[in-house]
């Protein structure tokens, strides 16, 4: 019985530990590796801005302008803002393998940005952008 109630606080405590370390980490829009594919973000200085189509306070799209980096003729292009005092991501939306036009991608956003409670709770917004072959 004593071994197996050692055991558990051992597991417990590696837990704990594990889990207080991966709660330090911090998230960067540095290179990311995919797959065996070698594809990385091959892009690092675009703009976001959101529209609400329907009119009624939701933005329903992301739109992510100045994409030229050597990304190639095709990318995939995942928008994330997050707010980082629940923490919790507000709005997400991801394009499937697009040409961009002029250097814009048009996303519709999966999970709304919700005017004005997640608007002013967007602390932060990830935009990750990848080459793809169609």
């Amino acid at each position: 019985m004593k071994r197996i109630l050692f055991a558990l606080g051992v597991g417990a405590t590696l837990f704990a530990v594990a889990a207080f370390a991966a709660n330090a980490l911090t998230v960067n829009s540095g290179p990311i590796q995919s797959g065996s594919d070698g594809t990385v973000t091959c892009d690092n200085a675009v703009n976001v801005t959101y529209n609400d189509i329907g009119n009624n306070g939701t933005f329903d799209l992301a739109v992510v302008s100045d994409i030229d980096g050597p990304c190639g003729p095709n990318v995939d292009v995942t928008v994330t803002v997050i707010d980082l005092t629940a923490p919790a991501t507000v709005a997400f939306g991801s394009s499937l393998c697009v040409a961009p036009s002029s250097g814009v991608v048009t996303i519709t956003l999966a999970d709304t940005l919700d005017a004005p409670v997640e608007v002013l709770a967007a602390d932060e917004v990830h935009v990750d952008i990848v080459g793809c072959t169609p």
